[in-house]
This record gives C-alpha cells, sequence and structure tokens, in this order.
C-alpha cells in the first residue's frame, strides 16, 4: 500500500519542490467481535490489550510540481492486526511548516471468529448458550460454517476429554447460536473451528472460551496454586445475584468471603467439599457502581488471597437529555428556542432537573475537537477498595 502527501497554499497554489520529513507507525489493536457494553465502558473503561505505537520508518521527500508525493509502504504481512499511520512534516519556502497525519486499519488475519457464553458459570446438567461471530477482513460478514467442540478440561495435566462436535451454520450477519450440553461438574472448554474461502484463499480459524459447571462436588485447584475465582457474568444489575465460583488452593480448607469498599460491608465463612464452593451476594442499590470481593485462604502454611471487583453499571441514576429546535433554520439575527425534555431510566419526565444550555458556532469544530468528556463518570466514579488485610 502506500501514502499520498499533498501540500498547497492557502490560496489553493501547490507547494512545488517543498521537503517533506515522514514517520511511518503501527499500533497493534486486538479486533474485538463483541463490544464491550457502552456504560460498562464508560464508568469502567476496558480490559482490552492496549499497545504503543510502535515506529516503522522515517524518511524524507520532497514534493513533485503538483504539490505531490507518494510514499510506499512494504512488508506489511509481518505485522499484527491494527493501524498504520504517517505524520509527514511539509516545509514550505518561507520556512513555515505544517503537519498532517494519515491512518489506515490493518488486518492479519483475513477471517476473524470469535464466541461468547450466556454466562460464565453453570450447574450440572445444564446447557450453555454460545453465540458465534465471523468477520472478513474488511469487516464484512462471513456466513461460515463450522464446527463447535465440546470439552472437559483436566483437572491437573492431562488431555482434554472430547465430549461432543456440533455443527453451526453463520447466517448472512455472520452469527450462529448454539446450544452446548455440560455432562457434569468441571472446567469446559468450548472451541469453534470454521473455514472460508477456497484454496489457495481458504481461511481456517479456531476460537476458543472456558465455562464452569459447578456439581455436586468441589474442584480444588492444583496444590501450590493461586486461589482462583470464576465470576458467572461480567457485570450485574440492581437485584441480580452474583455467583462466584471459589476454587481454593489445595485441598477443602475453609474460604473467608468478604465484602468491601470504603469499609468492611460483609464477611462470611466458604467451607468446600461438601457442597459446591460458590459465593453468593445479592446485588444491592448501596453496592453501586462496584464492590469488592476478597477471599482468603490457607493452606500449608501460606496464605493465599483473591479480590474480585463486582461491577454495577449506575443505570438507574443516569438521566437522558433530548434538545429539540423550534426551527431547523434561522436567519441571522433572528430568534428561536429549545424544547428540552429530561426523563430517568425509566423513560419518566424528571421535574426540577437543572439544565444548561451551550451554543457555540459549529465551525468551531472544524479547528478545534469537540470535548469527549462525559459528566456522568464524574458523578458516579468506581470506588477504591479502602480495605486492606495483612498476613
Amino acid at each position: 500500500t502506500h501514502f499520498d502527501v499533498d501540500a498547497a497554499y492557502y490560496d489553493g497554489g501547490r507547494l512545488g519542490g517543498a521537503k517533506v520529513a515522514w514517520r511511518l507507525m503501527h499500533q497493534r489493536m486486538d479486533q474485538e467481535l463483541f463490544p464491550e457494553d457502552e456504560l460498562v465502558k464508560l464508568f469502567f473503561g476496558t480490559e482490552r490489550e492496549a499497545y504503543r505505537p510502535r515506529p516503522l520508518a522515517t524518511g524524507e521527500g520532497v514534493l513533485d510540481a503538483a504539490g505531490h508525493l507518494r510514499i510506499p509502504v512494504t512488508a506489511l504481512e509481518t505485522l499484527p492486526s491494527g493501524s498504520l499511520s504517517l505524520q509527514a512534516t511539509v516545509q514550505g519556502p518561507d520556512r513555515t511548516a505544517v503537519v498532517g497525519t494519515g491512518r489506515i486499519g490493518l488486518s492479519a488475519e483475513r477471517l476473524l471468529l470469535d464466541l461468547r457464553a450466556d454466562r460464565h458459570l453453570y450447574g450440572p446438567e445444564d446447557v450453555a448458550r454460545v453465540t458465534l461471530r465471523a468477520r472478513h477482513w474488511d469487516g464484512s460478514p462471513a456466513p461460515v460454517f463450522g464446527f463447535l467442540t465440546v470439552a472437559l478440561a483436566p483437572e491437573a495435566d492431562g488431555e482434554e476429554t472430547w465430549l461432543a462436535n456440533l455443527p453451526f451454520q453463520a447466517d448472512e450477519s455472520g452469527e450462529a447460536v448454539v446450544d452446548a450440553p455440560l455432562a457434569g461438574a468441571g472446567r469446559y472448554v468450548l472451541r469453534a473451528t470454521c473455514e472460508s474461502g477456497v484454496p489457495p484463499d481458504r481461511s481456517i480459524r479456531t476460537a476458543t472460551i472456558h465455562v464452569w459447571a459447578v456439581g455436586e462436588r468441589a474442584t480444588p485447584g492444583p496444590v501450590g496454586s493461586t486461589l482462583e475465582v470464576v465470576a458467572d457474568r461480567d457485570h450485574y444489575a440492581v437485584g441480580d445475584v452474583a455467583r462466584l465460583l471459589v476454587r481454593p488452593a489445595g485441598g477443602a480448607r475453609p474460604v473467608l468471603a468478604t465484602v468491601e469498599r470504603d469499609r468492611l460491608l460483609a464477611a462470611s465463612w466458604l467451607v468446600p467439599g461438601e457442597v459446591p464452593p460458590v459465593f453468593e451476594m445479592p446485588i444491592e442499590e448501596r453496592h453501586v457502581p462496584n464492590v469488592y470481593v476478597t477471599f482468603t485462604s490457607v493452606e500449608a502454611g501460606r496464605v493465599f488471597r483473591t479480590t474480585h471487583v463486582i461491577r454495577i453499571p449506575p443505570r438507574s441514576r443516569l438521566l437522558t437529555t433530548e434538545v429539540r429546535a423550534d426551527a431547523a433554520e434561522i436567519a441571522p439575527g433572528a430568534t428561536s428556542g429549545l424544547t428540552i425534555r429530561v426523563t430517568d431510566a425509566e423513560d419518566r419526565p424528571v421535574a426540577g432537573a437543572e439544565v444548561d444550555v451551550a451554543v457555540v458556532d459549529e465551525a468551531l469544530h472544524a479547528l478545534h475537537q469537540a470535548p469527549t468528556a462525559t459528566l456522568e463518570a464524574f458523578f458516579h466514579p468506581p470506588h477504591r477498595n479502602a480495605v486492606t488485610t495483612e498476613d
């Protein structure tokens, strides 16, 4: 591929012969077929892996008579998916300079495949509903055919126990839903495999997730491992019950569960072995927007501790503002009005809401980017955990 650099004077005259200094950067970006909930991202950010831009090349050139310079880019097959950006600085004859940046997306895979289960934690003999999504390198849906393999992961070193191969056919939107039966307690491997295209452009992709089923027996972790916690969901709402599977390090040792935030909110004991080691916590309004659950156990004289964050986006505390202008167009010097409607999360009118209105010339946004900061996260920030436990 290539980047084209063009430069001109304010009056439209071309900057023929001007010197150009350029820098090519690559930024890796993991492509997500299941975007995070917008409200969750607003308050808690995203756990998506972030990578710093990496310089690939620098160089210099000269604009031709038409004020144009083409910069070729090669060896893209070795780069992971992400974006390429070229920053060019053009210096005019009066030694003034102007800087411009161009960006293109880069996909290292012809086919993208991902899958999600409706929960992370299930009961014995339960059914996991798995959604699969497939996209071509350009983002268009891929109506692929494939299989979802269901296997039981080993407790320690060993091989997976194969249980089933379930066929699926993605629809025109590139999506398929498969119900995967679970045979009992344990950790399950759900692995999707599909192919697209014909030789020599055939692409085969796999994607894997893990889910847990909790039965009548405990599933302790191996001796010397960390204390593992598996939540049934990524975030919750008031009224839900959070269920967290706790795998103690080593054998069936009691686990201290503490609910924490600015202070200790609750404490209880979890005794693995006779009953499934699952901690359940009803989500209350006082837990919004987040609360911490810390699990502590002692095995062979060693203290194992894991803290899990329970995220509860404050949906019920947010307002929606709708603005409608009395006229789509008005003449200079004329007067017009705005109709503003404020509703709560249940779409009910909010009487007495304070409203501020700011009117700016849209041409201002051509010179300065519109501010992207939001007020919601300012008024309802996540709380830090102020509780500490000493060994």
